[in-house]
């Protein structure tokens, strides 16, 4: 029989790595509200996904075990049909493909010349491709988000997906969601009035995804700089996550890549334009 140990490789402790099942095998993954199937057939990779509500304050777990008859009742199939299938199948975590606009439970005032930290978190996106040829055969929400336009006007801004945060101020604060991950905030209000911050854009297309143990996966640090007397508010986005998690192994790539003018004229913009 199949285990999670000969079939995932990457262990028990995370639930993405590589596989290699043998034909006629099916895999189960119950991640926070998403739960996906893995079939491998003589010719086909076949995939069955499924997402359920699930409250954002909640608490999430994973596990993987053989599929069961309902594993994925009602769910969407995918059939990616091959002359054979003998490749691996690297199950991979993303953070999404468009920027993510996060609305705060309520406002948020930072005085002239304070800078603060917030950690919010964003759901993540579950990809599988085949190891040798870079081929993605899936990529999807572990949650369902709403769409939303964000920017300075209807002509101006770009589509983005929408969630809530509660801006917890501490680590100790935060939930385990093995269906999210964390982003480090930090918003240095140089101007010389309060700063009311109600929602801003994360350009999570932009950042990449490390394991942290402990605290799941987290992103860089993102630092916002914001000065009334200036058009855009200048976005930095750091080279790893804060301390403690400076030695967190990366475990995924940006989606997107941008020099520092392109994140500056893109999300500069939409900050300054939302907030003050």
């Amino acid at each position: 029989m199949a285990t999670k140990d000969n079939i995932l490789r990457a262990g028990e402790s995370v639930w993405w790595g590589l596989l290699s099942p043998p034909v006629g095998l099916g895999m189960c993954w119950h991640l926070g509200p998403l739960t996906f199937v893995v079939r491998r057939y003589e010719q086909e990779w076949q995939f069955c996904h499924r997402s359920s509500l699930w409250p954002d304050d909640t608490p999430s777990s994973w596990t993987l075990s053989e599929e069961g008859d309902n594993a994925c009742a009602e769910g969407t199939i995918e059939r990616h049909v091959f002359s054979h299938t003998n490749e691996e199948l690297l199950i991979e975590p993303l953070l999404a493909d468009r920027s993510v606009v996060i609305k705060s439970a309520g406002p948020i005032l930072i005085p002239a010349a304070e800078q603060v930290s917030f950690y919010v978190s964003t759901p993540l996106w579950v990809r599988a491709r085949l190891q040798q040829r870079h081929h993605t055969l899936l990529d999807i929400a572990a949650t369902r988000l709403s769409d939303t336009w964000f920017g300075p006007s209807t002509m101006e801004g770009e589509l983005c997906y929408a969630t809530t945060t509660s801006g917890r101020l501490h680590l100790d604060d935060l939930p385990v969601r093995v269906h999210r991950a964390i982003t480090p905030v930090r918003i240095n209000n140089a101007g010389e009035q309060p700063l009311k911050l109600e929602k801003l854009s994360l350009p999570v297309p932009f950042l990449s995804l490390f394991d942290t143990g402990t605290h799941g996966l987290w992103t860089e640090e993102i630092t916002l700089h914001h000065d009334e007397r200036k058009e855009l508010a200048q976005v930095v986005v750091g080279a790893q996550p804060p301390p403690p998690y400076h030695q967190a192994q990366r475990v995924s790539a940006s989606r997107k890549t941008a020099d520092k003018s392109i994140l500056n004229k893109t999300f500069g913009a939409l900050f300054g334009g939302l907030i003050g």
